[in-house]
């Protein structure tokens, strides 16, 4: 999924991701989105989550390195 669709925060080494207005009308409703385990680590271009939605089914890739 193209970055233009999520955003990332840091706080404090803490990375919040979230989809933009546009990743929301590209995805349509979601209905199911697939989460790692609190504590896995992941590399950067690891898939994060996966989300299914009306128009979509889509991998998010880790836009960073670290744990869960």
């Amino acid at each position: 999924m193209d970055t233009k669709y999520y955003w990332t925060e840091e706080d404090n080494g803490v990375v919040t991701i979230g989809l933009t207005d546009d990743g929301k009308k590209e995805l349509g409703n979601i209905t199911f989105v697939s989460l790692p385990k609190v504590g896995a680590e992941l590399s950067t271009s690891d898939t994060l989550l996966n989300v299914e939605a009306d128009k979509a089914v889509s991998d998010i890739p880790s836009p960073v390195a670290g744990k869960v």
